[in-house]
Order: C-alpha cells, then sequence, then structure tokens
C-alpha cells in the first residue's frame, strides 16, 4: 500500500511537470484572444496557442492515467485547462487496461469532443486569417458623429472631475491634517486613511475612478491624473527650430491636472483635453499627447480653451472628416 501511494504521488508530481506548459500555453492563448483587444490578431494567436497547449496537456494526462490504470477517456480534462490536472491528480488508481490492437473504436464522447473543438479552432483560424485578408481593422473605424459624441462625453466627465476635485479639498479625507486636491483620479471615488483603511468618497462614479487605462476606457476614452507638466525654457536643444523642455512637478495643495485621451487614437476620439485647477479645459490633437507632453502653459502650445458643449461643437464642425 504503501508503494503505492509513493508511485501515485510520484505520477502525480510527473503530471504536474508535464501538464504545466501545456496549462501555460492555453491559459496565454485564452488571454491573448480575449483580453489583447487586438481583434483578429490575438484570436488568431490565441487560438495557435491553445491548439498547441491543450494536445501538451492531453499527452501528459495520459500518460499519468496509463500509471494509474484509469481510462482514456479522463484526458478529456485537458479541455477544462488548469482545472483538468487537479481533477485528474485527485483520482484512485484503478484496475483498468487499455484495448490492445489499432482497430480499438472511440467512444461516441471522444468523437463529439474531438470534432467540435476542431470545428471551433478551424472557424477561429478562418475567421482570423479572411479579416487580415480583407484588410480588418480593429477598433473599427467610427463615423464622424461617434467620434463627436465621444469627445463631447470626454469635455463632460472632466467637467464633472473638476467640480469633484473643488468638494474633495474641502475635506481632509485622509486624516494627514492637510487639505489636498486629490493626487489620483481614483481617489475621487475612494482613498485611504493614514491607517490603510479605505475611505469611500464616491464624487466621481466608480467606473469614472477605473478609467486610468485602456482596460476600463469609456467611450474609448481613458482619464489620467498628471504629477508632472512639461515647461519650455527657451533655450534651443541642438534641433532646428527646437527648444529644450523640464518638467516640474505639481502640488496637490494648490494643483491638480487631468489629461483624457482616446484609446485609440483617430478610431474613437480625435482629440485630447487638459483639465486642471485653473477650471479651464483646453483641447489639442490627440496625435503625439503623452505622458510628458502635456504643457504647463496650454495655450502657449496651441492648446484651445473650451468654455461649453456648444464652444467644443463649432471646433468640431471645422475638423476634417
Amino acid at each position: 500500500m504503501a508503494t503505492d501511494k509513493a508511485s501515485q504521488r510520484s505520477s502525480n508530481a510527473k503530471l504536474a511537470l508535464w501538464c504545466g506548459p501545456g496549462v501555460l500555453l492555453q491559459l496565454l492563448g485564452l488571454g491573448l484572444a480575449l483580453f489583447a483587444g487586438q481583434g483578429e490578431v490575438g484570436l488568431l494567436v490565441g487560438a495557435m496557442l491553445v491548439a498547441v497547449g491543450t494536445p501538451l496537456s492531453m499527452w501528459a494526462i495520459e500518460a499519468h492515467l496509463g500509471r494509474i490504470s484509469r481510462r482514456d477517456t479522463w484526458a478529456l480534462a485537458a479541455l477544462l485547462g488548469p482545472v483538468g490536472p487537479m481533477v485528474v491528480g485527485r483520482l484512485q488508481p484503478g484496475t483498468w487496461s487499455p484495448p490492445s490492437g489499432r482497430s480499438a473504436k472511440r467512444t461516441v464522447a471522444d468523437r463529439a469532443v474531438a470534432i467540435a473543438v476542431s470545428l471551433g479552432l478551424l472557424g477561429a483560424l478562418s475567421w482570423g486569417g479572411r479579416s487580415w485578408i480583407g484588410g480588418y481593422q480593429w477598433p473599427p473605424e467610427a463615423d464622424p458623429a461617434e467620434l463627436r459624441s465621444a469627445e463631447t462625453s470626454a469635455f463632460l466627465r472632466l467637467q464633472e472631475i473638476g467640480a469633484a476635485q473643488t468638494r474633495y479639498r474641502q475635506t481632509d479625507w485622509d486624516g494627514d491634517g492637510n487639505k489636498t486636491y486629490a493626487p489620483f483620479l481614483i481617489h475621487l471615488w475612494q482613498s485611504v486613511d493614514l491607517s490603510g483603511k479605505p475611505v469611500r468618497i464616491e464624487l466621481v462614479s466608480r467606473e469614472l475612478g477605473f478609467a486610468m487605462v485602456r482596460e476600463f476606457a469609456l467611450e474609448g476614452y481613458t482619464y489620467e491624473s498628471l504629477q508632472l507638466r512639461t515647461v519650455a525654457t527657451g533655450a534651443a536643444d541642438g534641433r532646428a527650430g527646437g527648444r529644450r523642455h523640464e518638467v516640474r512637478e505639481l502640488d496637490p495643495v494648490e494643483e491638480w491636472a487631468v489629461v483624457a485621451r482616446p484609446a485609440f487614437p483617430r478610431k474613437v476620439g480625435g482629440r485630447a483635453f487638459l483639465a486642471d485647477h485653473t477650471g479651464t479645459i483646453w483641447t489639442t490633437p490627440a496625435a503625439g499627447v503623452g505622458r510628458l507632453a502635456v504643457p504647463d502653459d496650454p495655450a502657449a502650445r496651441g492648446w484651445i480653451p473650451v468654455r461649453s458643449v456648444e464652444s467644443l461643437a463649432e471646433l468640431q464642425a471645422a475638423d476634417p472628416e
């Protein structure tokens, strides 16, 4: 009995070792296909990784089943990803032996699963290939009305953030004795006190508080709190017409700034927006607006102040289609 248990532990160790690469490829493939935001590219590469990882995992499971004398039908657990090896690893040794000869037939369940998996992979690869050849774009081009709507929503959300910052500064939320602006957008939804406990503030929605990265963009726009602003020194940097630039840190007691950028420039919005403690919202073409490309003096760098939705509409009407 002790020998059997030692043998099973050894087999389980081999199962975990050899299933690891297959499961890793499965998870990576699913991640690329579902969350990379790359359309047919992520789907195509993800399907290929799953197509490689699943047989690897299935081979390791079948070898384990053979060592513990269990039916090889359990190898279908490889389709469950990381759950499959965990389930099979808990099986107790049995007395089943594989059929001899090459004429042994698989069950109807075996055939159905094999056909379903093959058709699924074939469909994903065919769709990805057809879209690639046809010049499919991701994200798809939005029509001008959708672009204007996304830009208007970004402008209104910056107005909301500005009002929330004013209210935030009226209270010492973290209890450190200082009333400051929220250094990060998420703090307008939830902050922490000096002991690390969360403090619910809810001056903006949770969705807006998390819209700092592309994965949580709202209507195609991300909203990033700035801690630095670019300052032009006026000194030549060695390039024709170029000037050196420096950056300065914002003082949260007196300053805040949030830049709204389209997550996919020229796809879901052509304008970037800047709001800060001055109460003004500025706009400029989104191309080239990076983290350190937000000027301390927007007017001097060609940014245009936007006073209302109507004034934004006038700028949009002048934009090329």
